[in-house]
């Protein structure tokens, strides 16, 4: 299934191994012809070391740009289709090259994230355990038990290239408390589920859109034809049907 098919937080940074040597009228200069290009993005903030440019929706954040000493990350949230997020990132990267001159400065990474949410009323750690781990010894010593599943939060890291360049982080995160297990009275919070894509070498001699550009395509690719199948959807569907 298309990436698009669903609400998805976007997230990508670069991390720079020195801190960037950016003044403030720098930074604006950069953030105006952001403005300048994209509708709504309008908020502009200065705290400390951190420069924040972003755009709220109805009272929550829909888009930010946000520079601090070695990072500059972008974050695109629903209502926002996984289009415009990829529009944004691309605008800002091109921009960050001409303002930054980044073959100066040496990249530690650069990363693309994708964050599903599942509202679910009920134990999220047991939903978990059994909607991607049912006929798993996790699940038979849970079915043993006399008790109640209280933590089920898997990770798994992985090298998605053999010279082990491209790197992804897979995280399903609950939301389950102690309270709300020892009373039988849930919220109906979010499971989350979080997919980062990083490219840790080759990174220093190329322009960051064109970096970016080559890395969100491994990171759909790797997320539409692996992640969804296997995991997303199979917890999609254990949150509608439990």
């Amino acid at each position: 299934m298309p990436l698009e098919a669903y609400q998805v937080v976007f997230n990508t940074s670069i991390r720079f191994k020195e801190s960037l040597p950016t003044t403030e009228k720098e930074v604006v200069g950069l953030f105006g012809e952001v403005m300048g290009k994209v509708a709504g993005l309008e908020d502009y903030r200065h705290e400390g070391d951190d420069f924040h440019l972003a755009e709220r929706i109805a009272g929550n954040l829909a888009r930010q740009i946000l520079f601090q000493k070695k990072t500059i990350t972008v974050a695109v949230a629903p209502p926002h289709a996984l289009a415009v997020a990829d529009e944004t990132a691309r605008l800002v990267y091109s921009l960050i090259s001409h303002h930054l001159n980044p073959p100066l400065l040496v990249l530690e990474l650069m990363d693309v994230s994708f964050r599903f949410e599942f509202p679910f009323k009920g134990n999220h750690d047991l939903l978990v355990l059994r909607g991607l781990f049912g006929n798993s010894p996790y699940a038979e010593l849970a079915a043993a038990s006399k008790g109640a599943v209280r933590s089920f939060q898997p990770v798994l890291n992985l090298s998605l290239t053999s010279d082990h360049s491209v790197i992804a982080l897979i995280e399903i995160r609950t939301s389950t408390t102690s309270r709300e297990i020892e009373s039988g009275e849930y919220d109906g919070d979010e499971i989350r589920v979080l997919c980062g894509v990083a490219r840790v070498r080759g990174l220093a001699q190329q322009r960051l859109e064109e970096t970016y550009a080559s890395l969100y395509a491994e990171a759909v690719a790797f997320v539409e034809q692996k992640l969804v199948p296997l995991l997303v959807e199979p917890l999609r569907s254990a949150t509608l049907q439990t």
